[in-house]
């Protein structure tokens, strides 16, 4: 049957007898030895370019092709098209599994973090204590008592003060990794004198010599 149907390819002209994928994976090069090898077919090998080959997998369709004497057809796409290309396979897809059409192909939208339950859950207290710590108060930049009272506000559910507790938190991190670590160097900081010139005569190869040193 491998006879005939070589028979018919060269019969037309193609000098190729079958399509292998390959990926420089052990699963398609032991495909693409088995035709050419055993079966004695010239296969015409072709790979996806994906830009994401890894090193290994380059070696290896670079050892299979020298190893087998054969031709291979990398196809490339241009990065966005293949981002469409993927998108638009694994939404096929998704359709398949059962995914409502209306989810699927529905407009962009961005999502909020959930400040709301978080700093009403158990773990939130250590959290928002930050600001409340005498390290915050100390500085001068909030008023402890109204921080103080939306804190209590937001954990009792009169008001949803997330958003405002949020910003306060973010500023005060702020302050601890940037402005702490800074001042705290400039205070180690050796303090620079000003230098003054004073004249000074020191002796070089048996002469004497004018100079001027810092003191």
């Amino acid at each position: 049957i491998l006879d005939e149907h070589k028979a018919k390819q060269r019969a037309k002209g193609n000098p190729y007898d079958c399509i292998v994928p390959v990926s420089g994976g052990k699963d398609s090069t032991f495909q693409a030895w088995l035709m050419k090898e055993k079966y004695k077919l010239n296969p015409l090998l072709v790979c996806y370019n994906h830009t994401f080959n890894t090193a290994l997998g380059l070696r290896n369709l670079a050892n299979l092709i020298e190893k087998t004497d054969t031709n291979l057809v990398r196809y490339t796409t241009a990065p966005g098209s293949a981002k469409r290309l993927s998108k638009y396979m694994l939404k096929k897809l998704a359709e398949r599994l059962g995914v409502p059409r209306e989810v699927l192909y529905r407009p962009k939208q961005g999502f909020s973090m959930p400040l709301v339950h978080w700093f009403r859950q158990d773990h939130s207290p250590a959290l928002l204590d930050i600001l409340v710590e005498p390290k915050t108060t100390q500085r001068g930049y909030f008023n402890e008592q109204e921080v103080r009272r939306r804190i209590q506000e937001h954990r009792k559910g009169i008001r949803d003060r997330s958003w405002e507790l949020w910003h306060l938190l973010i500023f005060e991190l702020w302050h601890r990794n940037f402005l702490e670590p800074a001042a705290q160097l400039h205070s180690f900081a050796v303090p620079m004198r000003k230098p003054f010139l004073s004249p000074s005569v020191m002796a070089v190869s048996g002469r004497r010599t004018a100079a001027a040193e810092v003191a």
